[in-house]
């Protein structure tokens, strides 16, 4: 069995905490910050639009909520690394964790798809425009030509 590993003890604590700053912790506080302040700016307009707050607040609520869940995967999966790398493993061990951690790096990529489907399930406006893209017929009209006859 082939696995990959970092040797140097200091460069595998950096490596988890790099990920944890990069991979979990930064994109909840820009989601966070750039989702409170969509908000906001949204009520202090003149003009309130009453369903699209509630939009916003679904959305925003489900995204942050779909961060959260797959980040705190992700923070377990490299707290553990950064804590069993000196233990000694038997085979079996081994085996254990490399299922957990498969299962973990699944959860953390999958949040990059529930971006679509937290757009698609609690936002109508967004749902109306993806199934009209993909089902919808485009209604052009063909150019046609006709031939002229040159007789003489």
């Amino acid at each position: 069995m082939t696995q990959c590993a970092i040797i140097n003890p200091t460069a595998a604590i950096y490596n988890t905490y790099n990920g944890l700053v990069i991979y979990s912790l930064l994109p909840i506080i820009i989601l966070t910050t750039f989702s409170l302040l969509t908000w906001w700016n949204l009520r202090n307009k003149m003009v309130r639009r009453a369903e699209m707050e509630r939009s916003l607040t679904r959305l925003v609520f489900a995204q942050i909520t779909m961060v959260l869940l797959a980040s705190t995967g992700y923070v377990i999966r490299r707290m553990y690394q950064l804590y069993s790398t000196n233990i000694p493993n038997d085979a079996f061990q081994v085996a254990q964790n490399n299922v957990f951690n498969s299962v973990f790096t699944l959860i953390g990529f999958i949040i990059h798809t529930f971006s679509f489907f937290t757009y698609f399930f609690s936002s109508d406006a967004f749902r109306q425009k993806i199934l009209s893209l993909l089902f919808k017929r485009k209604r052009q009209i063909q150019p046609t030509t006709n031939p002229i006859k040159n007789t003489i």
